[in-house]
């Protein structure tokens, strides 16, 4: 008996159409006073069970003068994430959805003080595993 070939995947447009299972998650992400030559600033990594199918990331709030919350693909300390201004910014308290396909985001704030971003999440999960899924890397993520 052949198996069956038309599996859960990364190219199963099927894997996409169905409506996401809900994760959400939240928390407050604070600055790194030590922060000197050599060391990334405060930086948030949240790791989705499932590959996402969309995520929406909410700043809720914070405290302090330089605590513009950015979300990029890729860790702080990774290429040039942050001097190739590879993350998108939320400012005050506003929103943004992210239609993409990954297991990870990391969130930062670019204060060396003890200012605060707060924020939401809430992600449409497939029920592709994350195993299957690529690391992202290259122009536009890390480059």
């Amino acid at each position: 008996m052949a198996s069956n070939i038309y599996t859960t995947g990364l190219q199963n447009v099927g894997s996409y159409m169905v409506s996401g299972v809900p994760w959400i998650t939240g928390s407050t992400l604070t600055g790194n006073a030590i922060s000197g030559p050599g060391q990334d600033n405060a930086q948030d990594t949240i790791t989705f069970p499932y590959v996402t199918k969309s995520i929406m990331i909410t700043r809720t709030g914070g405290s302090g003068s330089d605590n513009d919350l950015r979300v990029h693909f890729a860790a702080t300390g990774s290429g040039n994430v942050i001097s190739g201004k590879h993350f998108l910014t939320l400012t005050s308290t506003n929103s943004s959805t992210l239609n993409v396909k990954c297991t990870q985001i990391f969130l930062s704030i670019a204060s060396t003080s003890t200012d605060t971003a707060t924020y939401e999440i809430a992600a449409d999960l497939t029920a592709i595993p994350a195993a299957r899924m690529f690391t992202l890397t290259g122009s536009g993520i890390t480059e």
